[in-house]
């Protein structure tokens, strides 16, 4: 099963380090704001989600 940070990796491959960065916090926003809208979300998942996107936002 491929983890949020895989496919973190997999778009920094694809679209270069410097247009990720750019990118990454409305690409995380969006992904956050989708999990929170979502009536069916599971708290304890948007915890487990939130906790992969922190870890992305401080390794870079």
């Amino acid at each position: 099963m491929r983890t949020f940070r895989d496919v973190i990796n997999q778009m920094k491959d694809a679209y270069g380090m410097f247009e990720f960065k750019v990118a990454k916090e409305r690409i995380l926003l969006d992904v956050l704001e989708t999990l929170y809208t979502r009536r069916d979300s599971d708290p304890t998942h948007i915890a487990l989600i939130r906790n992969e996107l922190e870890y992305v936002i401080a390794k870079d």
